[in-house]
């Protein structure tokens, strides 16, 4: 078992914009905004929160932010309650600096929770790389899992990576449900041997169609944590 060293932690007493780097844009059906109605912290929770809204031309507002220094290697974890609206889409994710390989999806994305409320109680975990993301579909089954975690809405749980250079780990609460293998050198298949910044988001799910009579809703964050392996 690796024996890992703390190098970086938010317990979320203030959104440091230092650390945290919010967007101003829209991303799909969603406008992200800086604004306390969309991303603030509450009582040592990062609170991110959805509403049904005209705004900027769109009918939804939410919001991400991301981690303005990069990590490579270690143990990426948080800790978080997931909204129960089924319009929600929440997710705590890695994506990669664009000076190696170019921007997404060059640059690797590492989905280590990803949530619809349409599809509760499962969470998800999603690699996406030059040779296979969600545009073009390519052997999705392979980068992709899910897990049944039916009080996720109503607990906090701990969702964690453990990021190798041959492999990556993926933990709830501690407990290890999947491995992702470096399964070749090709930059297109993997992509993760550079820096990644950690992202939070809370967006609106474009492929719902029901009801948003459940929003406003909210993805509360406890902390955030990076380790490396210590020597």
């Amino acid at each position: 078992m690796e024996n890992w060293c703390l190098v970086f932690e938010d317990e979320f007493d203030s959104l440091d914009q230092t650390v945290w780097e919010p967007s101003v844009a829209p991303n799909g059906i969603t406008y992200r905004t800086d604004r306390q109605e969309n991303v603030r912290v509450e009582n040592g929770l990062l609170i991110m929160e959805l509403h049904k809204e005209d705004y900027e031309g769109y009918a939804y507002t939410g919001a991400d932010i991301a981690s303005v220094d990069y990590y490579q290697y270690g143990k990426i974890e948080c800790r978080a309650k997931l909204p129960t609206a089924n319009r929600a889409w929440p997710a705590f994710w890695m994506l990669g600096s664009y000076d190696e390989y170019g921007e997404w999806p060059n640059c690797g994305e590492i989905d280590i929770l990803e949530y619809w409320g349409y599809n509760a109680p499962d969470v998800y975990t999603n690699i996406h790389t030059r040779n296979s993301n969600w545009k073009n579909g390519r052997n999705r089954e392979k980068h992709s899992t899910s897990v049944s975690l039916p009080d996720a809405t109503e607990q906090f749980h701990i969702y964690g990576l453990e990021w190798y250079r041959d492999r990556l780990e993926f933990y709830i609460d501690g407990s290890h449900y999947w491995t992702f293998d470096k399964f070749s050198d090709n930059w297109r298949k993997w992509p993760f041997d550079h820096p990644m910044r950690i992202v939070f988001q809370m967006f609106a799910a474009p492929d719902y169609e029901g009801s948003d009579a459940e929003l406003p809703d909210q993805f509360e964050v406890d902390y955030v944590r990076v380790y490396k392996a210590c020597q």
